[in-house]
């Protein structure tokens, strides 16, 4: 199982440079309605595709915990003066992936205050089969971390922290002061931050003011990888 982590991120081409924002194109979706509604100034839009009543049920049991008050998934917000959450907020959500074997949706979160606008992201990806499931970086990849071997999370922290360094040596760039390795393992779960892009690429996603400052926005950071054929035959 290790031998099949490794050789998705040893074989990869090096990781891009991180992006700002999400691409404008997207898969084809194929969802048959959205799943919409409001809480006091909230509001969010869920998908619903024809013939998929796991993926449907994932997200109308998510529509009921957020008509409940429970926070939105990505919700990294500050809290108002009175120790609050922040009542003004669009959730809403894009496909970037949508074929025969996977969907991967994006939830995007905006968090409208005084001060302006801050988007967090977060991400669901399924394998399709006779019951489609949510799944993890490590079933996506087939890895399985065993004792002794290093994990699937880790080698994508050190790959990621490469980038970081190289950033960092730009003096004009966005990155923060003082940033080390533990700083990229604190930004993200790569077991879950991540989503497929419409060519089959993993994509890992860091929310602003963790490792770049907030006007930076979002980072991506993709990885090129035969993810359409992720068993690696």
């Amino acid at each position: 199982m290790k031998k099949r982590c490794v050789a998705f991120l040893l074989t990869a081409l090096l990781l891009c440079q991180p992006l700002l924002g999400l691409a404008e194109e997207t898969a084809a979706a194929l969802q048959t309605e959205d799943r919409v509604g409001e809480r006091g100034g909230a509001s969010f839009s869920l998908p619903q595709f024809g013939e998929e009543p796991e993926i449907n049920q994932y997200y109308l049991d998510l529509a009921a915990r957020l008509e409940a008050g429970e926070l939105p998934p990505g919700a990294a917000w500050s809290a108002d003066d009175d120790g609050s959450e922040p009542e003004n907020w669009v959730l809403d959500y894009e496909i970037t992936r949508n074929d025969a074997e996977y969907v991967s949706i994006v939830l995007h979160l905006r968090q409208l205050a005084g001060s302006g606008e801050v988007e967090t992201l977060s991400a669901d990806t399924f394998v399709r089969g006779e019951s489609s499931r949510r799944i993890t970086l490590s079933e996506l990849l087939g890895a399985e971390a065993a004792d002794g071997d290093t994990k699937t999370a880790d080698l994508v922290y050190e790959l990621i922290w490469e980038i970081v360094q190289v950033g960092m040596e730009n003096v004009e760039g966005d990155y923060l002061d003082r940033l080390e390795l533990d700083s990229v393992r604190s930004a993200l779960d790569p077991e879950t931050d991540f989503y497929l892009d419409e060519n089959g690429n993993i994509v890992f996603f860091v929310e602003p003011g963790l490792l770049a400052g907030e006007i930076a926005g979002v980072l991506l950071y993709p990885f090129y990888t035969a993810v359409s054929n992720p068993r690696f035959g």
